[in-house]
């Protein structure tokens, strides 16, 4: 079970690091969302963009342009408790 505990925090990790690298390129984010007339082609090119996966370009593509507001606090928060869990996880159980 905790592999698997492990693995969700490890995937929420990645999410907020995209989350992350979206606000600190909002404007390279938003120039790609103006561009394109697919959503495929701007999840796809978010991916690119973020360096992150399909699942956290999908995630960013689909955030309110109103998490932005306050968002670095936030997510630098929640980004610091994760490493935090996953490094706990790796200090008790063998790395996946």
């Amino acid at each position: 079970m905790r592999d698997d505990e492990r693995a969700q925090v490890v995937e929420r990790l990645r999410l907020f690091e995209a989350y992350g690298r979206a606000l600190k390129q909002r404007h390279e984010v938003l120039d790609v969302l103006a561009e394109v007339t697919d959503d495929n082609e701007a999840r796809q090119r978010l991916g690119e963009l973020l360096d992150c996966g399909p699942v956290e370009a999908a995630a960013v593509f689909n955030l309110q342009l109103r998490r932005f507001r306050g968002g670095r606090n936030l997510i630098a928060q929640e980004l610091a408790e994760l490493r935090r869990v996953v490094a706990q996880f790796d200090g008790d159980s063998p790395a996946l």
